[in-house]
C-alpha cells in the first residue's frame, strides 16, 4: 500500500528531474504522467493524521507545478482526509466492536452451561458466540474474541486453553460459530454498538431481546490475559519450532541463514570427500554404499559437484557399450512365453492341490497390489497471430480505429471477408516450385473404404524452401552441414495429443493428434519450439476412425517423400545461391502412451511392455519364475534380447500367416505373447515402416519428469525422510528459500508421505538439487545405513539427469551412462524394492542404447510449449465442422512464420527485447564509458552458455581468468556490445557466498550459466550448474 512519505518523496523527485528539462513539451508530459499517478496513489492513502496531511500539502506547494496542478493536488488530499476521518454511514459496512469484559455480559444459564464439565470447549465457545449475536456484537475486534476464550480459560477454570495452538483455535472456532449464529438468527435490532462497557449500558432493544427477565449473571473481571487470536502469533510459532526436532536439523527462518549453514558445514567436509570418493567410483557403474557408510575410511581431498556432470578428468576412458543378446524368432518367443504360462499354471494348481490337500491355513489368498502412480493484405493477414484475437474481434477493433483516424492507408478495408481474403491471399503466397504449403491427405475409413477422412498435411520441401528465404534460418541449415547422398541429414519426427479447451470434459471432441519434424543436426537448437514445424494435425475422433495413430503415421511419412524425395536430394533456392539438401528420417520420438499407438505394442500395461525387448516381462506378471524370460527389475542389458528392424518384421509377418488360420483366443494370446498388436494397416505392416523399430527413441523427459521415476523416488524418499524425523515443513521451508533462474522459475513441487511428487518437469528439475544440498547438510551425517542408501541412490539419480541434459547436446559417453543408470536401478530395488517400480524404471536402460546409436538423446521439454501455439488457435475455435484442422494448422503455420523474423535461436550473445535507454541510464553509461550515443537496454540476455539470464538472477561468470558468482542487475548494449551490471559475491566455503553490494560491468558472453540459489541478509547459498 502507498504511503505519504512515499507519495511525497515521489512527487518531489519528479520535480527536481523537471528543473533539469529544458524541452517544455517533454516536461509538461512528464508532470502530466506524474499526476495521474498520485491521483491514483491519493486515492489509496489512509489519511486521518493532520499532521500527516500538513506535511503533504508542504510537499505540495515546494513543487515546480503549475499552480492548477498544485491545487488539484492538494484538493484531492482533503477530500481523501475528509473520506478517511468521516464515520461510515448507517449503510455502510459496520465498524468493529470492542468488549473489555465479555464475562460480564453473560447470562445465568450461560454460565451454568459452561460450568458443565460434560460439555466439550467447541461447545463453551459456540455458547459464548450465543452471547455476542444476543447482545448484536457481529464484528468483534481480534482481541475480545481473544477475551471470550480467556473468561473460558480463567473464569471456569478450562486448563487446556493454556496450550496456545488450542486457543488459537478456539478463537476461530468462537469466530466460525458467531457467523454461523448471526446467518440463521440475524439480529432484529438497528443499534450498533461501538464498545461494549456494561450490560446496564446496552441500548433498551438490545438489553431486552438478549436478558428478557433473566438478567445478567453479575460475573464480572473474569477475562484475564489473552492468548494468541492469530495464526502469526509469536506464541504459536515459539510452540512449532519446539515441535521440530532440533539436534543440527533445524532450519531457522528468522535467524541469519550463515548461522544455519556454518554448523553444517563444520561436519559436511568429509561427507563431501566421502561422497566425492563414492561418485568418482560411480562412474564406472559399481555401487559404494560400503565407502560411503564408513566413516574411518580416508577419501582424497575433493569437494562434491553438486550439479556438474562428470567432466574429462573424471570421466572414465569411452567404451564400446554392452551388448545384449540376439532377438528371437517369432516361433521362439511364442513358445517361450506359452512354456512359462503353462509352468506357471502348473504351479498354481499344485499349490491348490496341496492346500486342499492338508494344509490347514488354506490356499494363499492373492494379493493387490495398488500402485500409487501414473502487400496492403499482408498486414491485414498478419494481425492477431502473435495474440489470439478472433476475426469479429478483429473486424470491431479496426473499424473503431479507422473512425476515429488512427488506422493506416494499407487498411483500406477492416470486414471480416477482407480479413479472411488477405489471409486466403497469405496462404496462396506461401506457394513456391515444390508446390503448395498445405495439401490434403484423403485416408479412407478403417471400416469403409468408401468413406474418406481428409487430413491437412505440409510437405516438409515446400516449408523449407519457404524457411529458407530467412537469412537466419539459412544460417541455422548451413550449420548443420553440407550433406550429400553418403551423408544425409537426419528428421526427427514427433507426435502427441493435443487437449484445447476443458482439460476435464468427458467427451472432448476438439482433442488433436499433432505430429511434428525437424532437422537432427540442428543440435542444442533443438531447444527452440520455432525449429519444429508442424507436418499435419487430425482430430482424435477422426484419427480413430481411420485405424488409429499408427494408420495417420503410415500416410504422413508415405507423404513425406511422395513428390519430392529427399532421400535422392532435392535442391533449395535462396536469393543468391542454389543449397542441396539430402534427408532422410532418423528418429521417432514421442512418450509412452503415443509410441504404443505407434508400433501397435502392448505398452506399459501389458505382460511383454517393452517394444525393444524379446525376453522382459512385467515383474508382476511372475512368468519370471516358470520359464526363460526376464523381469523387468533385471538390471544386467547383456541379458535383454533386443529387437532388430528384421525382428519386428519378422513378427508382422508371422501375426499375418497366423491371422485367420488359428482361433481368436489363440491369437489374442500370439498378440499377447509377442508384445505386439496385428494391424494390418498400420505403420509396421506398410512399405515405409520396416526401418521404424531401431528409429524409435524413448523420451528421457518424460521417463524420469513427467510421472516417472524422479517424481517417484522423491515420493518414496520423503516418505523416508519423515519416517527419521524429518517433517516435511522443515525441508518445505528450506526449498522455498531458494530461488530460481527467471526462465525456469515455478511454483515449489508438493507431495504427499510417499505419493510420487506431482509437479511439472521444470519445477522438479528446479527441486531436485536444492533437495540433494539439503540431504548433505542436514540428513548424511547423523542417518543410519538404509536412510544413507536412499540419499546414495538419489545422488546417483540426480548424477543421470544431469548427464541427459548433456547427452541432448551429444559429447556423452554411453558407457558411462549405462553404468550410472545401473548403478541407480541397483540401488532403487535395494532401498525401496519391487513395489515402486515401474515400466519406466525399465525403460530407462534402454537410453544408453539409443544414444549409441544416434549420438545424442533428444527430448520432448521443447514440445510441451509447442503445444502451447497449436493451443492459442484451436481454444477459441468451437466449431468443428468445417475444415477444423486446416484452419489451425494455417494458424499455427502463419504464426511460426511470424515469429522466424525475431524469435530463432541465434548462437551470438545478444539483449533480448532490448530499448533504447533511459535518460538516467544514458548518464550512467556517460559516466563509465564516456559515451552513451547508440545504447539500449533489457531486462534479459542471451548469454555466452547459450541460455536467457534476467534481472535478479545470479549467475556464475569468467572474469580475468577466474570464475566470479553474482546477482544480476541490467543489462546494456553499447556500440553493438552486450554488456551485463552485476554485483560479485565474495566465495566462504563450498558452496557459501558473502553477498557484496559493489557494481561492475561485464561482458554477457563471460557469463556461463544461471544458478539456484537463497539469500538470508548478506550470506547466501549458490548451487553452481
Amino acid at each position: 500500500m502507498a504511503t505519504s512519505k512515499a507519495l511525497g518523496d515521489q512527487l518531489l523527485t519528479i520535480s527536481s528531474l523537471a528543473e533539469t528539462m529544458t524541452d517544455q513539451t517533454t516536461k509538461d508530459r512528464m508532470i502530466e504522467s506524474c499526476m495521474e499517478s498520485a491521483k491514483k496513489q491519493i486515492s489509496g492513502l489512509r489519511l486521518t493524521d493532520s499532521a500527516e496531511v500538513q506535511t503533504l500539502f508542504a510537499t505540495v506547494q515546494s513543487l515546480n507545478f503549475s499552480d492548477s496542478q498544485k491545487d488539484e493536488l492538494m484538493r484531492q488530499i482533503g477530500d481523501r482526509f475528509v473520506a478517511c476521518s468521516t464515520p461510515k454511514s448507517q449503510g455502510s459496512k459496520k465498524s468493529m466492536q470492542t468488549m473489555d469484559d465479555p464475562g460480564s455480559f453473560l447470562r445465568v444459564s450461560d454460565v451454568t452451561f459452561i460450568s458443565n464439565p460434560d460439555h466439550t470447549i467447541k461447545a463453551k465457545a459456540s455458547r459464548m458466540a450465543m452471547m455476542f449475536c444476543s447482545i448484536n456484537c457481529s464484528c468483534p475486534t481480534e482481541p475480545t474474541s481473544g477475551r471470550a476464550v480467556g473468561v473460558l480459560k480463567n473464569g471456569f477454570g478450562l486448563k487446556e486453553l493454556e496450550d496456545p495452538q488450542v486457543f488459537y483455535n478456539t478463537v476461530q472456532d468462537i469466530k466460525a460459530a458467531l457467523k454461523s449464529h448471526f446467518k440463521s438468527n440475524p439480529s432484529g435490532s438497528t443499534s450498533h454498538v461501538h464498545n461494549f462497557t456494561t450490560p446496564a449500558d446496552l441500548p433498551s432493544d438490545v438489553y431486552a431481546r438478549a436478558y428478557g427477565e433473566e438478567g445478567p449473571s453479575g460475573h464480572a473481571g473474569l477475562g484475564g490475559s489473552i492468548g494468541p487470536v492469530r495464526k502469526s502469533s509469536a506464541m504459536l510459532k515459539s510452540q512449532n519450532n519446539q515441535k521440530v526436532p532440533t539436534l543440527d536439523l533445524q532450519v531457522p527462518s528468522q535467524n541469519n541463514m550463515a548461522n544455519m549453514m556454518m554448523q553444517g558445514f563444520q561436519s559436511m567436509q568429509h561427507m563431501f570427500n566421502v561422497f566425492a570418493g563414492a561418485q568418482q567410483a560411480g562412474m564406472s557403474g559399481q555401487p559404494n554404499i560400503s565407502n560411503m557408510n564408513n566413516t574411518k575410511t580416508n577419501p582424497p581431498k575433493q569437494t562434491l559437484a553438486l550439479t556438474n556432470g562428470p567432466d574429462a578428468a573424471s570421466s572414465p576412458a569411452r567404451a564400446e557399450p554392452e551388448q545384449a543378446q540376439p532377438p528371437m524368432t517369432p516361433e521362439e518367443q511364442v513358445n517361450t512365453m506359452l512354456s512359462s504360462w503353462k509352468n506357471r499354471q502348473e504351479e498354481n494348481k499344485k499349490r491348490a492341490e496341496d492346500g486342499k490337500a492338508g494344509d490347514p491355513e488354506g490356499p494363499i489368498p492373492a494379493q493387490l497390489c495398488i500402485m500409487t502412480s501414473s502487400s496492403s493484405s499482408k498486414p491485414l493477414a498478419s494481425l492477431g497471430r502473435k495474440v489470439f484475437v478472433s476475426q469479429r474481434g478483429l473486424e470491431s477493433v479496426l473499424s473503431d480505429l479507422k473512425k476515429t483516424g488512427f488506422l493506416a492507408d494499407d487498411f483500406a478495408t477492416t470486414s471480416r471477408a477482407s480479413i479472411k481474403r488477405a489471409r486466403d491471399g497469405e496462404e496462396k503466397s506461401w506457394e513456391n516450385a515444390f508446390g503448395q504449403m498445405i495439401i490434403n491427405m484423403d485416408i479412407p475409413h478403417e471400416s469403409d473404404d468408401t468413406k474418406f477422412v481428409r487430413v491437412p498435411f505440409v510437405p516438409p520441401v515446400v516449408l523449407l524452401q519457404h524457411c529458407i528465404a530467412n537469412e537466419h534460418y539459412h544460417g541455422l541449415l548451413k550449420k548443420c552441414g553440407q550433406s550429400s547422398p553418403g551423408d544425409k541429414l537426419g528428421i526427427a519426427i514427433y507426435a502427441d495429443e493435443v487437449s484445447p479447451g476443458n482439460q476435464l470434459k468427458a467427451l472432448n471432441a476438439r482433442k488433436l493428434q499433432v505430429i511434428y519434424w525437424s532437422i537432427v543436426q540442428h543440435g542444442q537448437d533443438l531447444a527452440s519450439e520455432w525449429l519444429w514445424f508442424p507436418l499435419c494435425i487430425l482430430r482424435s475422433t477422426l484419427c480413430n476412425r481411420i485405424g488409429g495413430l499408427t494408420v495417420l503415421w503410415k500416410h504422413a511419412i508415405q507423404h513425406m517423400f511422395m513428390d519430392h524425395d529427399m532421400r535422392h536430394g532435392v535442391v533449395l533456392q535462396t536469393s543468391t545461391t542454389a543449397f542441396p539438401v539430402f534427408a532422410d528420417l532418423s528418429v521417432l520420438i514421442a512418450d509412452e502412451a503415443a509410441l504404443k499407438q505407434t508400433a501397435e505394442s502392448k505398452g506399459a500395461s501389458g505382460t511383454v511392455f517393452c517394444m525393444r525387448c524379446a525376453n522382459v516381462v512385467a515383474h508382476r506378471s511372475g512368468l519370471q519364475d516358470h520359464g526363460d524370460v526376464l523381469s523387468s527389475t533385471c538390471t544386467d542389458f547383456t541379458k535383454f534380447r533386443l529387437h532388430t528392424n528384421r525382428s519386428v518384421g519378422e513378427i508382422m509377418r508371422y501375426l499375418s500367416s497366423q491371422h485367420g488360420t488359428v482361433s481368436q483366443k489363440d491369437f489374442q494370446t500370439m498378440e499377447k505373447a509377442l508384445g505386439y498388436n496385428y494391424m494390418p494397416g498400420g505403420l509396421l505392416m506398410s512399405n515405409v515402416g520396416h526401418n521404424i523399430p531401431e528409429m524409435i527413441m524413448f523420451d528421457w523427459f518424460h521417463i524420469y519428469l513427467v510421472h516417472g521415476v524422479a517424481g517417484n523416488e522423491v515420493g518414496v524418499l520423503l516418505g523416508r525422510l519423515r519416517d527419521s524425523g524429518f517433517p516435511e515443513q522443515q525441508i518445505h521451508d528450506f526449498v522455498q528459500s531458494f530461488h530460481c533462474p527467471a526462465q525456469f522459475a515455478g511454483a515449489d513441487a508438493k507431495s504427499d508421505k510417499t505419493a510420487p511428487v506431482k509437479a511439472e518437469a521444470s519445477e522438479l528439475l528446479n527441486f531436485l538439487p536444492v533437495l540433494q544440498l539439503f540431504l548433505i547438510l542436514f540428513v548424511w551425517r547423523d542417518a543410519d545405513d538404509s536412510l544413507k542408501s536412499c540419499c546414495h541412490g538419489f545422488f546417483t539419480l540426480c548424477k543421470i539427469l544431469r548427464m541427459l541434459r548433456k547427452a541432448t547436446q551429444g559429447g556423452l559417453d554411453p558407457a558411462a551412462l549405462r553404468g550410472a543408470i545401473k548403478e541407480h536401478c541397483e540401488l532403487y530395488l535395494a532401498n525401496y524394492g519391487a513395489e515402486y517400480w515401474v515400466p519406466k524404471n525399465h525403460m530407462t536402460m534402454h537410453l544408453p542404447e539409443f544414444l549409441a546409436r544416434h549420438g545424442r538423446l533428444l527430448s520432448c521439454f521443447v514440445h510441451e510449449r509447442k503445444h502451447k501455439l497449436v493451443k492459442r488457435f484451436a481454444n477459441n475455435m468451437k466449431d468443428t465442422s468445417r475444415s477444423y484442422e486446416a484452419t489451425v494448422l494455417r494458424e499455427t503455420l502463419a504464426a511460426q512464420f511470424l515469429a522466424t523474423q525475431d524469435e530463432l535461436p541465434q548462437g551470438d550473445v545478444r539483449l533480448i527485447g532490448k530499448r533504447r535507454c533511459t535518460k538516467a541510464m544514458a548518464s550512467l553509461i556517460r559516466d563509465v564509458f564516456g559515451n552513451s550515443d547508440g545504447v539500449f537496454q533489457a531486462q534479459a540476455a542471451l548469454h555466452g552458455g547459450g541460455f536467457r539470464c534476467s534481472h535478479g538472477d545470479v549467475v556464475r561468470a569468467k572474469h580475468a581468468q577466474e570464475h566470479v558468482v553474482g546477482m544480476i542487475h541490467f543489462h546494456v548494449e553499447v556500440d553493438g556490445l552486450p554488456l551485463t551490471c552485476m554485483s560479485p559475491w565474495s566465495h566462504v566455503a563450498d558452496h557459501m557466498y558473502r553477498v557484496k553490494h559493489e557494481s561492475f560491468f561485464i561482458n554477457t558472453a563471460c557469463i556461463l550459466s544461471a544458478c539456484i540459489w537463497s539469500r538470508k541478509g548478506d550470506d547466501a547459498i549458490v548451487l553452481l550448474e
